[in-house]
């Protein structure tokens, strides 16, 4: 019996020899099978386009691979690399990559190129093109004619322009250019393609609505603008509603038009009606909007906005801080509000304000701003739209729309001037008149200045002072003097003094009682002469 050692050594012995033996080393076919054992010695087989690899097993020579679903599995030409369809001299057909053709190159050389809808990928196959959202690693790996590129962040088919001004077409498998985006086209044969594709067009690389429409808010519909024809809101720029005609009324008995007859005159066509803003709405030209107007009904929700400086509370558009309701229901810049000049002035014209070099609402010439009210008071003389604007302790709005003083107040006959208070006038809001010599006292009422020595006269408005008072003033001015006195030396310290045939009486100046007694009996006397001589 053989042992196990004698086996062992036997074995070893065999191989040695082999090893050592040119001749036995020579008589062993080369591998022709991929996987096969291979060695320096031991070669793989050119003819099936093998090479020894150093895992010591025969593999595909660089530029193919194993096409394990051939039968036999067979080494074929990646994509880019030559190929042949038959034998030629003496060597097999080189079959290309599955899913790839074999054709002649700018040089006439054959080579491997994959078919339509399928894409080289990383390692020199043919895939199925991935659509948008599909995974990728390459951009090869995308479908080129969809416009799609490999998002390396995402690591699947994004549109190769950007996501944002672009959007798959689910219908036609491409991305689409949005309105108002880029559209240069791939290549000289591959034109891109805009959205809203019946209304839209490439013009000038950018895709731009046909006459008569506009683009959406959002770039992806053409839409009709302000006063365009349209059949339902959704033809309408966004913001606007189609106001169509009322329905057309029949009066007439006769039998029905039939169907194959063309309709009546009086029917709507296709497009009756109008793009436009309901009557609690404005058009804002500039947004291409309606926007519902000031204390008119609004919803959060609603993709109808508040008129500019408004906001939607409690169902209402409501004016915002520092603004106002205007009458054609929009909201105008308060005192402080910020404002502009153009193109048009935004603050409050019914309440006397401007845009000043600051960009801030303030009151006009001739206006003055109450803290009170909140609004531009005006002076005497200038225009108002009822009593508000003028100053109500001390003047009124009159029929002319001007603003004058009221009872015990007098107009100053100066502008840029509130009315001043007359004789026994309030004067807590209101200066006192100075030229009819009154001051206002801690009871806020406006007195003579010395009421001691002074009185009101009615007949010359004025204060004057008494018989035997001074006349002249501390600050230099001259008054009058009761009735029937002169001021003595006025440019001094002048004294009043009743005239002559006058005398002081309670401080009045009082006629003498002889020339009061002729005064009464002349006229007496010369009555009954002329009715003696008749």
């Amino acid at each position: 019996m053989w042992t196990q050692k004698a086996v062992l050594s036997i074995f070893v012995l065999a191989s040695v020899v082999v090893l050592f033996n040119p001749e036995i080393v020579t008589a062993i076919e080369p591998g022709d099978s991929y996987g096969d054992f291979c060695n320096t010695t031991n070669l793989c087989s050119l003819n099936y386009f093998l090479e020894c690899k150093e895992t010591s097993r025969c593999g595909c020579v660089p530029g193919m691979h194993l096409d394990p679903n051939r039968n036999p599995p067979t080494c074929v030409s990646k994509v880019n690399q030559t190929c042949s369809e038959y034998p030629e001299n003496g060597l097999p057909a080189k079959y290309c990559t599955p899913n790839s053709l074999c054709l002649p190159d700018a040089s006439n050389e054959s080579r491997c190129y994959c078919q339509r809808n399928f894409v080289e990928d990383a390692n020199g196959a043919c895939t199925q093109s991935s659509l948008h959202g599909e995974a990728c690693d390459i951009d090869k790996q995308c479908k080129q004619d969809a416009f799609l590129k490999c998002g390396l962040e995402e690591r699947h088919c994004i549109c190769d322009i950007d996501e944002v001004n672009q959007v798959w077409d689910q219908q036609s498998k491409k991305c689409v250019s949005l309105l108002r985006s880029d559209c240069t086209p791939l290549s000289p044969g591959l034109p891109r393609v805009c959205i809203d594709g019946s209304k839209s067009s490439c013009v000038g690389n950018i895709c731009a609505c046909e006459s008569s429409y506009v683009p959406s808010d959002d770039n992806k519909r053409c839409v009709r603008p302000y006063n365009g024809t349209c059949t339902s809101s959704t033809d309408c720029a966004d913001g606007l509603d189609c106001n169509l005609p009322p329905e057309p009324t029949t009066t007439s008995t006769t039998t029905p038009t039939p169907a194959s007859n063309p309709p009546p005159v009086n029917e709507p066509t296709a497009e009756s009606g109008t793009c436009g803003c309901s009557s609690t709405e404005k058009y804002n030209d500039g947004l291409k909007r309606c926007e519902v107007l000031a204390s008119k009904a609004c919803s959060a929700e609603s993709t109808k906005k508040c008129i500019e400086n408004s906001q939607c509370v409690d169902g209402l558009c409501k004016c915002d801080d520092k603004y106002i309701l205007n009458a054609d229901g929009t909201c105008a810049g308060n005192f402080g509000a910020n404002c502009t000049k153009t193109p048009a002035d935004t603050c409050s014209t019914t309440n006397f304000l401007q845009c000043n070099n600051e960009s801030t609402c303030e009151c006009k010439a001739n206006y003055e701003h109450s803290s009170a009210t909140g609004k531009c008071i005006a002076f005497i003389g200038s225009p108002c739209i009822d009593n508000g604007n003028c100053d109500s302790f001390t003047s009124t709005c009159n029929n002319s729309r001007i603003c004058t003083c009221t009872s015990r107040f007098f107009d100053p006959e100066t502008p840029g001037v509130r009315c001043l208070g007359g004789y026994e006038a309030p004067c807590d809001t209101a200066h006192c008149d100075e030229s009819r010599f009154l001051s206002c006292t801690t009871e806020h009422i406006c007195v003579c200045l010395n009421s001691s020595d002074q009185m009101f006269d009615d007949i010359s408005g004025k204060c004057v002072a008494y018989a035997d008072a001074q006349c002249k003033l501390s600050d230099g001015r001259e008054m009058g003097c009761v009735a029937n006195a002169t001021c003595n030396n006025p440019t001094e310290n002048g004294l009043c003094t009743c005239d002559e045939n006058f005398h002081t009486e309670e401080r009045l100046c009082r006629e003498n009682s002889a020339n009061a007694l002729n005064s009464f009996w002349l006229p007496i006397i010369f009555v009954a002469s002329l009715v003696i001589k008749m």
